[in-house]
């Protein structure tokens, strides 16, 4: 299991808010998970800052926790 965890602790409660910074016109992403499989990212983005498009073979799933959002699902 510990082969899952990337960037961050093992076995320990984060806040996954404290795990990435926002930076004024960036996009910012940090991944705390990873296999082959599955990943799991952070991303952190400014006012009028996008993700690109992008596919993958799973599901996808989006939370934001603060400020205004516009999702696009193609």
């Amino acid at each position: 299991m510990n082969s899952l965890m990337k960037n961050i602790e093992f076995s320990k409660v984060l806040n996954l808010k404290d795990l990435i910074s926002y930076q004024q016109g960036q996009v910012i992403s940090r991944t705390i998970a990873q296999i082959p499989t599955v990943s799991v990212t952070l991303f952190s983005l400014d006012k009028g800052e996008v993700i690109s498009t992008h596919t993958t073979a799973g599901d996808a799933m989006f939370r934001c926790w603060a400020a205004q959002r516009k999702f696009d699902r193609r």
